[in-house]
């Protein structure tokens, strides 16, 4: 019994974490966008309790004189699982309240199954799995603060700014085809490439792609804990010297000041290193969640915000810097060859006649206009005299 209980429960942290994958919903029913908990319950159930269960339930008509091989059949045999938890509740309940004998394994694979059908079905919800709407800390597609949006800075808000979004994100999945990426996100990919227009996870899934094109930020957390009670001074040097190691096209991009009588705050040295940067971006930082991550924040905190920066700005840069084929057809790509060849060899039979080029006359010839053959001739670096 304990068995049966851990595989469903197994079964059913897979096909959510499937769900969350792919943006598909749970539900009860079978259907080409959806996921079915149901398939969870696809475990053996041992013949004696199967001969209990037919002689014990009701079952659907067709299924009636049937003994269920698993869990599942027993479901389907029930009539799906809001019809087999009112059945085992009732059975239950009638063993309760009369004096019914019954072996306490039966009773307890029952009181098992009742228990995980209505864990199954409260993965169910109406509209499909809900995801809290929390914003993320960076833009989905780059290194600036969200803003207008959840998941998007102005310049990649997919309804502000849909040509930059598209823009942004071609680049984003050519990357990731072609240079490198993991199996698994590749795998991610392919799915939302598949069922696009039902996946809601897009942004979530956006941002960890962004991500994996650059070292993960937390292996710094070391460094800046052993900073913890050092001067401004030595910080700002240690920051700056961490995140050129590990982020370098990133490091190349910004100016890091001198700490001064001015910038006696970490948090103000690092406005200033963004300023001299971006100073939009700078006085975005300062005025949007300002109480969060400048007032309360610790040292330590700040510089992980500027390092997780720092990080979605080399990912940026590292996918800019791969080459991207244009979409469509290469320039020539399907030219009509026999044509060219035509022309070449009249332009050739012209030249050893010793006449002169008559551009109208091969036009007539090859049926088609002057104008065209003076492309062509240029194109093809002809002789034109």
């Amino acid at each position: 019994m304990a068995t049966l209980k851990k595989l469903v429960l197994d079964n059913l942290s897979t096909i959510e974490a499937e769900a969350l994958a792919t943006g598909k919903r749970l539900t009860q029913k079978r259907g080409s966008q959806n996921l079915c908990v149901i398939d969870a319950f696809a475990v053996p159930l041992e013949s004696h309790f199967a001969k209990c269960f037919s002689s014990r339930f009701s079952f659907k008509k067709k299924y009636e004189g049937l003994e269920p091989s698993s869990v599942y059949e027993l479901i389907v045999f029930l009539g799906g699982i809001g019809a087999s938890i009112k059945a085992l509740q009732n059975y239950q309940k009638k063993v309760k309240k009369s004096s019914l004998s019954e072996p306490e394994g039966v009773l307890n694979v029952i009181d098992t199954i009742e228990y995980l059908l209505v864990l199954a079905k409260g993965k169910t919800a109406q509209h499909g799995l809900k995801i809290a709407p929390s914003p993320l800390p960076f833009c989905a597609l780059c290194w600036r603060r969200v803003e207008g949006s959840l998941n998007y800075c102005l310049k990649h808000h997919p309804s502000r700014s849909s040509g930059e979004h598209k823009s942004a994100k071609h680049k984003l999945f050519k990357a990731i085809e072609r240079h490198g990426a993991t199996e698994n996100i590749k795998s991610q990919l392919r799915s939302y490439q598949e069922f696009k227009m039902r996946d809601q996870l897009l942004a979530k899934k956006l941002y960890m792609w962004t991500s994996s094109f650059s070292p993960n930020p937390n292996r710094l957390i070391h460094i800046w804990k052993s900073l913890e009670n050092s001067s401004l001074r030595v910080k700002s040097e240690a920051i700056v010297e961490a995140i050129q190691s590990i982020y370098p096209a990133a490091t190349a991009k910004l100016r890091f000041p001198e700490v001064g009588e001015e910038l006696d705050e970490l948090s103000d040295w690092v406005l200033k290193v963004l300023a001299d940067f971006d100073e939009s971006e700078a006085y975005c930082w300062l005025t949007k969640d300002d109480n969060v991550w400048l007032d309360d924040a610790t040292d330590i905190e700040i510089m992980m915000t500027f390092a997780n920066m720092m990080s979605r700005l080399e990912a940026v840069l590292t996918i800019d810097a791969l080459p991207v084929a244009k979409n469509g057809p290469a320039k020539g790509y399907g030219a009509n060859q026999d044509l060219r060849s035509k022309l070449e060899q009249l332009v050739v039979q012209y030249r050893y006649s010793g006449k002169k080029i008559n551009q109208s006359a091969i036009a007539r010839e090859l049926g088609l206009s002057r104008q065209r053959i003076n492309v062509l001739i240029k194109e093809m670096k002809l002789p034109t005299t």
